[in-house]
């Protein structure tokens, strides 16, 4: 008798529920299962987790819950969630930008040898989306959209500290059904290479021209997350005209610039020619002596301390907090309470107090980091607490399953949000 692997299908959109069966095994013995996946990157990540079957000679991951391995919990979505880096103590980044499926290698192996083999693939798209070059003289990206003829609510994607776009996310909200527009600002071919003096009429000439395209309605919604939530709230706070925004890891106030990936003390956002007064960060020397040691010790290290300095010092902080109440569109904010970047909880709560829109939602995860929600996170994607960045490791805080069900949550109160307010 051979254990074999089986799923309903090869292929899945990556928010279908998938559901992997070990049959044909030894009844009442152990076997394991090891999922890898490769990021654009070409970094391998990996994850196990051992089982035992039944009296039938079955492992079914929707019902049983893992002997060990990179998780413990009854998740279905286990597997997927809680890959790390391959044959590294440290963590990484899994960068997923492009649109192209992810292909996700299962092996079942009894007493270290592989009695089974399958791959699956995780699709951003089905056959409906179409991707389109822009041809606007002034607007940088990707356009994606259902490729019929009926009409479609628009959307703008905006990529946090980053910069460039995600291809695989814009494709993925496409086949929800929206025109969706994957707007690049920086560190992408035709912008500039850092965060900094970003027009934000820019991003006015987008939205017109969005709601301006063949088959698309008058309606635009904005999508930003970490650094480009900070810049959706400002655009909504500046222009108006959206149907709503949605902000994830909210920054409250107007933040620096950026350079190399991390705030740097330069202007990140002009308006009419002007620069925009920007809260100043203050640097603990503590945490200055602490990031010398940590980068060479390979530590991982957090930004909170400069947040925290950075709003007990500043006196006039209000000054940079961006006039949120100036925003007539419904908005919905997303956060971990352990955000180890900024803490956008906080922030979040901060806006949430002066707001007084009753289609407002804020939802909050305890033990939550960073990256959290859609467009930065799938359930089926390994979950991120850190990022290198240079000779650095950032931590960005919370727990893997949390953030893979702050994932699952979000995009089903995302997608609905979307809906109501593109009626």
């Amino acid at each position: 008798m051979t254990a074999k692997l089986r799923t309903e299908k090869i292929d899945y959109l990556i928010d279908e529920d998938i559901n992997i069966v070990i049959e044909k095994c030894k009844p009442n013995s152990k076997i394991v299962l090891v999922a890898e996946m490769t990021d654009d990157e070409g970094k391998t990540f990996q994850s196990e987790a051992t089982f035992m079957s039944n009296k039938h000679g079955e492992v079914n991951l929707a019902k049983e819950i893992p002997l060990n391995g990179t998780y413990e919990s009854l998740d279905p979505s286990g597997l997927f969630w809680s890959m790390r880096l391959k044959d590294s103590k440290e963590e990484d980044y899994f960068e997923k930008n492009n649109d192209e499926p992810v292909q996700v290698t299962l092996k079942a192996l009894v007493n270290n040898k592989t009695v089974s083999e399958k791959l699956i693939n995780l699709r951003f798209k089905d056959e409906s989306v179409s991707r389109e070059e822009i041809t606007h003289d002034k607007i940088k990206g990707a356009l994606y959209r259902p490729n019929n003829e009926r009409m479609y609510p628009a959307v703008i994607l905006l990529n946090g500290s980053d910069g460039g776009y995600k291809a695989n996310s814009a494709a993925f909200l496409a086949s929800k059904g929206y025109i969706v527009l994957a707007l690049s600002y920086f560190n992408s071919e035709g912008t500039s290479k850092e965060l900094e003096n970003i027009q934000l009429e820019y991003f006015k000439i987008a939205s017109d021209w969005l709601k301006e395209l063949p088959r698309s309605k008058p309606i635009v919604h904005l999508i930003g997350y970490s650094k480009g939530a900070e810049l959706a709230l400002l655009l909504g706070a500046t222009f108006n005209g959206y149907s709503s925004i949605i902000a994830g890891a909210p920054g409250a106030y107007i933040t620096s610039g950026m350079r190399d990936g991390v705030f740097a003390p330069v202007d990140g956002w002009t308006l009419n020619g002007s620069a925009l007064p920007y809260l100043k960060n203050k640097y603990p020397l503590k945490m200055m002596v602490t990031y010398i040691i940590n980068s060479i010790r390979k530590t991982p290290m957090s930004f909170l301390s400069i947040w925290e300095k950075t709003l007990k010092m500043s006196k006039n902080k209000d000054d940079y907090q961006i006039d949120t109440n100036r925003i007539e569109c419904p908005i919905l904010l997303i956060s971990g309470e352990n955000d180890e970047l900024w803490p956008s909880s906080d922030f979040s709560r901060r806006i949430e107090a002066s707001r007084k829109h009753e289609q407002d939602k804020f939802l909050y995860y305890d033990k939550g980091g960073h990256f959290l929600s859609f467009p930065y996170a799938f359930k089926h994607l390994p979950a991120n607490t850190h990022v290198k960045i240079n000779k650095m490791t950032m931590k960005f805080g919370g727990e893997k399953q949390v953030n893979a069900y702050a994932a699952e949550n979000t995009l089903a109160t995302i997608l609905k949000f979307l809906d109501e307010n593109s009626r």
